[in-house]
């Protein structure tokens, strides 16, 4: 493996009670959705930091309402510091897609189960692909990257 999972912090899973007590009566109906948003918080001496924000929300006469939400943040470290600092190379897109993913699956899986813990809608998921992420990655490799920083 080329990083170790250096921690993790879990926010405080925040519920909507006023909405989630109409939810639970039916008065809000059924349509229901998943907000998943990956940020590429900062890079420093080799530690990574990725934060996912996860928000069940409803559609109810054309107005969203959020029922439950929470953020978590997954910092990782790299065996080889410098990867993140030579550009964007089919490498490093490579780790940090790697890393994103781990950081939406443990993150989900913690809302998961609190979302079942708290008898809400299950709301099925999947890995973004990539494309979701091209350019914040091309981004965040461009503002790390020390070769273009000498020149």
């Amino acid at each position: 493996m080329a990083f170790h999972i250096h921690g993790v912090a879990s926010g405080q899973m925040e519920f909507n009670d006023q909405r989630l007590g109409l939810y639970t009566l039916g008065e809000l109906g059924t349509e229901d959705g998943l907000k998943v948003e990956t940020i590429l918080l900062d890079y420093k001496h080799g530690i990574l930091r990725i934060m996912t924000k996860l928000m069940v929300f409803l559609e109810h006469n054309e107005e969203i309402y959020w029922l439950a939400k929470c953020t978590y943040i997954s910092i990782f470290e790299m065996d080889e510091p410098e990867i993140f600092k030579r550009g964007a190379s089919k490498r490093a897109i490579g780790m940090l897609k790697e890393c994103c993913d781990l950081n939406q699956a443990h993150a989900y899986g913690q809302f998961y189960h609190m979302l079942e813990k708290n008898d809400l809608p299950l709301i099925p998921s999947q890995l973004q692909p990539i494309e979701g992420f091209q350019s914040a990655f091309q981004d965040f490799l461009a503002k790390h990257n020390d070769l273009k920083k000498r020149k």
